[in-house]
């Protein structure tokens, strides 16, 4: 019978790996039956193996933790559905740690704040329906208010973002260095977008240069983004 993939988080992954497949061996741990049932409260995410051979202990961890990032094994053969899901999963294990170091309004403050441009980049509705209720949420109780919160969140990380969404997003970041680029370091980084919109080049390409502008003109606000510094990326700059 085919083993779930139980995500233990932690570790980055490289597109450097030679396939996909060695990629989640190397940082996925396999569980399956008792083992699985052990490690509930630690995994960060699940892949789920073919539907006929899915075990009842899977379909019901899917079924209970809606939260919990899930996909189905052969959609990881997609390198942007993997990256999707990778985001997600260390999304949750932020989340676990946030949650064992204790739970306070500002480390809830401080976790959305790092979330702000992948979820402008996964859902622009979310983005401002959150960060409102966010900041009016100083009346509410705690805890039944952040676990509403990262399950709204989680909700809108599950949307693969589109190429526009991606777009405005690098915009608005590149937007930051405007004043520091002379014009022919301007117009690269528009280059780099519009071919990333077009198809001509991946999402990396302009990711990457908008870290090497990070790296000469450091900023604390966009150094804190999830968005800039996702585990997969790979900068030759």
């Amino acid at each position: 019978m085919s083993a779930s993939v139980v995500v233990q988080v932690g570790i980055s992954v490289t597109r450097s790996d030679s396939s996909i497949a060695e990629t989640l061996a190397k940082h996925l741990e396999l569980a399956h039956g008792q083992e699985l049932r052990a490690s509930l409260k630690n995994i960060s995410g699940l892949i789920l193996p073919p539907e006929n051979c899915l075990d009842i202990d899977v379909a019901e961890l899917a079924s209970t933790r809606p939260d919990l990032p899930t996909e189905e094994e052969h959609r990881l053969a997609d390198p942007l559905r993997l990256d999707h899901f990778l985001m997600r999963v260390h999304a949750y294990a932020g989340w676990q740690r946030l949650n064992a170091s204790g739970l306070s309004r500002g480390a809830l403050v401080g976790f959305h704040s790092r979330y702000k441009y992948q979820l402008m980049a996964s859902s622009p509705r979310a983005y401002r329906e959150l960060g409102h209720r966010l900041g009016q949420s100083a009346d509410e109780p705690l805890e039944p208010f952040a676990k509403a919160y990262f399950s709204a969140l989680m909700q809108a990380l599950g949307t693969l973002p589109t190429p526009g969404l991606h777009t405005n997003v690098l915009m608005h970041i590149g937007g930051y260095f405007r004043r520091h680029l002379d014009s022919a370091a301007r117009q690269q980084l528009e280059i780099s977008i519009l071919h990333y919109r077009r198809g001509i080049v991946p999402l990396t390409t302009p990711l990457c240069l908008l870290r090497y502008h990070l790296s000469r003109h450091p900023d604390p606000y966009l150094s804190n983004q999830v968005y800039l510094h996702p585990h997969t990326l790979i900068c030759d700059v």
